[in-house]
């Protein structure tokens, strides 16, 4: 039996990296392809005029400070986790702001307490989904999520053969990925795994595929604490 983490190893921290691997082997294979997107003249303007900046995931966050951070020097930055702050502290002086739990309903009370003379703009990739609360906000898209059938074709190489136990969902897309991939495996790899995800909505995903899913307990620090999870349980 194996674990299957539908994230990059690269982006989880080492003592994690070798606590898996001692429980047991471990495969990573992020289930989506994510690129950056030129922006128009237009989508700079509106990223200059918002008085606050809504950053969702780590590669937006990378996205934005490769290419966009200069753009608005003062603007409030608001971000879902402690991680991403200390990210933008090295980098910018804009104010920033955690949300209170590590999803967008940490966001609400933060956001909708905001004046009404405020322009909030959200930096997403293109199949991101907000909370119906934030449907009247600016939406800058920055970057493309897709799953082009060749990755598709390199993950069933490598997911071919095994039997996995325990599978950590990072983002609803990231579930919506491997189950194109599962099509095309033996209907026995991933029978009576448990689903472990970061938040509500991957959960909602997954429980609509009628499969098991653990959700974490506390509303910070996710990954590692389901990474835990996963090694204890």
């Amino acid at each position: 039996m194996a674990f299957l983490l539908t994230y990059p190893r690269s982006r989880v921290a080492l003592d994690l990296q070798q606590r898996l691997a001692s429980t047991q082997p471990t495969v990573y294979c992020p289930c989506r392809v994510l690129q950056a997107m030129a922006l128009t003249e237009k989508q700079q303007r509106l990223i200059q005029s918002s008085s606050d900046l809504i950053l969702t995931s780590q590669f937006g966050l990378h996205v934005y400070l490769a290419h966009w951070a200069t753009l608005n020097p003062t603007a409030t930055i608001h971000v879902l986790s402690q991680k991403m702050a200390n990210q933008l502290r090295q980098r910018v002086s804009n104010p920033i702001v955690v949300a209170a739990t590590e999803s967008q309903q940490g966001f609400l009370s933060q956001l909708l307490a905001l004046g009404h003379d405020r322009q909030r703009c959200w930096l997403v990739g293109d199949r991101a989904k907000r909370l119906r609360e934030f449907a009247l906000d600016v939406t800058v898209v920055i970057y493309e999520n897709q799953w082009p059938i060749e990755n598709q074709q390199i993950a069933v190489q490598k997911l071919a053969g095994q039997h996995f136990s325990r599978v950590l969902i990072t983002s609803p897309s990231n579930f919506e990925g491997l189950r194109a991939v599962q099509q095309r495996l033996s209907a026995t790899a991933f029978v009576n795994a448990d689903y472990y995800v970061l938040g509500t909505t991957s959960a909602t995903v997954v429980r609509q595929a009628r499969l098991p899913v653990i959700m974490p307990t506390e509303p910070h620090d996710v990954l590692r604490q389901m990474i835990s999870r996963m090694c204890q349980d």
